[in-house]
């Protein structure tokens, strides 16, 4: 193991509820080679460890739609997401919005660019929505075919309405 990483002697691959005892030569090393690894996930989940704050929420809004969606017939590979995943990870960028597209996977670069096509619910919060005019829908648990994502308040120009059309969508 890198770093001289080594279990405790006679230790064995069988469960046990306390923690196994390490040794390492050069613990640093070991550490370093543990953040350079990818994570893999064998469980069908999307790994999204070591991602910087806002990838992380920006992948995950990428995925919600899929969650609502029709699945008979759809092909939606894990793998498109956990490549996108992986590929943010390994520019270290801080939002979708500046990834560079060299390199990415054909089905993960098109995850990423829906994304990016429309307002984000990670990005305001639902009183900057409101002043902004327009509603996130996703803030409220709402989903429904003819509202892509938000709802355009910009000819709504009371305050009050506004707030009662928000309050609507919550109870």
């Amino acid at each position: 193991m890198p770093g001289g990483a080594a279990l405790e002697r006679g230790w064995t691959y069988e469960v046990r509820e306390e923690p196994v005892a390490v040794s390492y030569q050069a613990e640093g090393e070991f550490w370093r080679w543990v953040n350079r690894q990818t994570p893999v996930r064998l469980n069908r989940q999307v790994s999204l460890l070591g991602l910087p704050p806002l990838v992380k929420p920006e992948i995950q809004r990428a995925m919600f739609p899929h969650t609502h969606a029709p699945t008979k017939g759809a092909v939606r590979p894990r793998s498109s997401r956990q490549q996108l995943a992986d590929h943010c990870r390994r520019q270290k960028v801080i939002s979708l919005a500046e990834i560079n597209f060299d390199g990415v996977p054909h089905r993960a670069a098109t995850v990423a660019r829906l994304s990016l096509k429309q307002p984000q619910a990670v990005y305001f919060t639902r009183e900057e929505t409101k002043a902004a005019g327009f509603l996130q829908v996703q803030h409220f648990g709402v989903s429904w075919g003819p509202v892509a994502g938000h709802l355009d308040l910009t000819n709504v120009t009371q305050q009050s309405l506004r707030d009662y059309i928000a309050h609507r969508l919550t109870h």
